[in-house]
């Protein structure tokens, strides 16, 4: 995918916590504390959900996510979402969607204001397009 395309920057399927599920362009992507503990079980599936976009789109019925390439549970019996940072045609969006949601990327409902920051791997990521 070119930069123009698709380009998934982080995702992670984890737990669902209906309490971090805010869209606050304040903070610095809080769904998920993206590490592996008891209170915040999650997969880091960066690489396997940017293999799985065809065509600019990402498209994953709804259901357990768990059985797809390159994820696993890290949850069993407990509700679970994915969340996707990624841009498309510059700019950027972040999704979070349920296992009971289709995922349908990209969506003008999840590009974010101008000034929303995210982190990266501790580098920031703003929502502008860059040069």
């Amino acid at each position: 995918a070119g930069r123009a395309g698709l380009v998934v920057l982080r995702a992670v399927y984890g737990r669902f916590d209906s309490r971090n599920h805010r869209r606050d362009v304040r903070m610095e992507a809080a769904w998920p504390a993206v590490r592996d503990s008891d209170d915040s079980p999650c997969a880091e599936v960066t690489d396997a959900v940017q293999f799985m976009v065809e065509g600019g789109q990402l498209r994953l019925a709804a259901g357990c996510r768990a059985a797809l390439p390159g994820f696993y549970d890290p949850a069993p019996e407990e509700d679970k979402a994915l969340y996707v940072l990624y841009t498309f045609r510059g700019r950027l969006h972040e999704a979070i969607r349920r296992d009971s949601d289709e995922v349908l990327l990209p969506a003008e409902t999840d590009r974010l204001p101008p000034q929303a920051v995210r982190v990266v791997d501790g580098a920031p990521v703003t929502a502008s397009p860059g040069p």
